[in-house]
């Protein structure tokens, strides 16, 4: 007897000539020719060196050594399936969902989702955006999510096992290059007059913190406009409207490009940071929550590189 295994092709012919007896009537049923059912039934005979099926009155009737193996052949096949249908489920199982703050999605994870799916290929991904600033513990959001991407302060993390800090946070004022020329170089205490400062909703009093730091007072200037957000302060600033505030983990492709400049040197450290938090309760997720960590701080090392070259 030959040590080769068997087709499956082979052994599904059997199973189906083992119930119908009739070789037409098998290849009917699995649109195959006569002849194709007969070469895989004479396939399995040599590999077997035993005789399968013996013509008869009433048809093709199966040896004393097909009986004896019919219930291993179909046990077989029925594994083979269900693991067929296993595979086809977890391909097609539900994607690891991500929630995260519109700035933090918009400005630093979507520029780079291309490597992130050649990094985790057959792995899908649902996206979530938190409009506003900080996610609210209480969000319906959150507790449906695998994992977060939250901005918030150490503190309130520390008794969550879940949680891997990403990056520290630095607020620096940027602009446009064409906006630095108004500025004759930088933001200065001097040269207000007629600067437009942008505002984010999301991230009240910074103005004040980092002028407080930078200059020792509060800037007047004569025009403010108010965003719901940072990312959208960051979009009126590469549009030449004004200086923004911004979290420099988030902007330094914007910088290295120089679609966006520093309208100042100074960075307003805060206490604030970037972390990534598995949502995971089962832990089902546990391995790849891991290799999304190790792929964010590669690349936000990459990041903070960038931010000290400018």
């Amino acid at each position: 007897m030959s040590e080769h295994l068997p087709s499956t092709a082979a052994l599904n012919v059997f199973k189906h000539l083992f119930i119908l007896r009739s070789v037409n009537k098998v290849a009917e049923h699995l649109h195959l020719t006569p002849p194709a059912v007969s070469y895989q039934i004479n396939a399995l005979e040599r590999l077997f060196g035993q005789k399968l099926f013996v013509r008869s009155p009433h048809g093709m009737k199966p040896t004393e050594f097909a009986e004896s193996v019919h219930f291993d052949i179909t046990a077989a096949l029925r594994h083979m399936q269900n693991a067929l249908r296993r595979s086809r489920e977890e391909q097609q199982q539900a994607p690891v969902r991500i929630l995260a703050t519109q700035a933090f999605l918009s400005l630093w994870l979507l520029p780079k989702m291309s490597d992130l799916l050649d990094r985790f290929k057959g792995v899908g991904f649902e996206i979530i955006s938190w409009a506003g600033g900080a996610v609210d513990e209480s969000s319906s959001h959150q507790s449906t999510c695998d994992f977060e991407f939250r901005y918030a302060l150490p503190s309130s993390l520390e008794h969550n096992n879940g949680a891997r800090l990403l990056a520290p946070d630095l607020a620096i004022p940027v602009c446009s290059p064409a906006y630095l020329q108004r500025l004759n170089g930088a933001l200065r205490v001097t040269n207000t007059q007629g600067i437009t400062m942008l505002h984010a909703r999301n991230w009240p009093g910074i103005w004040e913190r980092w002028s407080d730091a930078a200059f020792g007072q509060t800037i007047a200037v004569d025009k403010n406009v108010l965003f719901q957000s940072t990312s959208l302060c960051v979009q009126a600033a590469l549009s030449g409207i004004g200086v923004a505030l911004v979290h420099a983990p988030l902007i330094t492709q914007e910088l290295e490009s120089k679609t966006l400049v520093r309208a100042h040197s100074f960075g307003l450290e805060v206490e604030e940071a970037y972390y990534a938090i598995l949502n995971d309760g089962q832990g089902k997720h546990a391995n790849l929550f891991e290799g999304l960590v190790t792929w964010c701080h590669k690349h936000m090392k990459v990041d903070e590189v960038r931010l000290q070259r400018k």
